[in-house]
């Protein structure tokens, strides 16, 4: 490649490294924020929390937050069990934890594929991974989700990385006395 157009093209190439790079901060919630992909829709309502997407749709990252005495809401050690029985028999279950600035979490990833209703059963699907991280606290737990087609999980799973280093979740209240 000749210098002169290296020089032309190097620019581009930052500029569009940096668009992929860039990040929007969500601080909706009242017990947790972090920092979600810029142009990525959302966040839409899910129970206890948000949900952002792909323009496509085919990558989703939730956060929630599941107050104990919700529907939603699982014991921690409910919910760790919950997180080693997903996915496949080719997965290998085992839950790993992960240091936050409030505490430890667990995180777990696995497979799961979808079926197209409107074929024949096995005759198109969508394998997809997953990324799920519960982090329990006193007052419930916090749960967040990447999910994305696994040819592209590894391309996006840089965001749900920024998005751990960047969560911070509310301590919780103090006991009155």
């Amino acid at each position: 490649m000749s210098g002169i157009l290296r020089r032309a093209l190097l620019p581009l190439a930052a500029a569009a490294l940096a668009a992929c790079q860039a990040s929007l901060p969500y601080q909706g919630h009242p017990k947790f924020s972090f920092e979600y992909p810029e142009g990525w829709a959302g966040p839409s309502a899910i129970d206890d929390g948000v949900r952002f997407q792909t323009p496509d749709g085919a990558v989703c990252l939730e956060a929630a937050y599941h107050p104990a005495g919700t529907k939603a809401y699982r014991t921690p050690g409910d919910f760790r069990r919950t997180m080693r029985e997903q996915g496949t028999t080719a997965d290998s279950h085992i839950i790993e934890e992960v240091k936050l600035a409030t505490g430890t979490a667990y995180q777990v990833l696995f497979t799961t594929h979808e079926y197209d209703p409107r074929y024949l059963l096995g005759a198109k699907k969508e394998v997809l991974t997953t990324a799920l991280l519960m982090a329990p606290d006193r007052d419930g737990i916090f749960v967040m989700r990447l999910q994305a087609p696994r040819r592209t999980f590894g391309r996006v799973l840089r965001h749900w990385r920024h998005a751990l280093k960047t969560l911070a979740l509310e301590p919780p209240a103090l006991a009155t006395p």
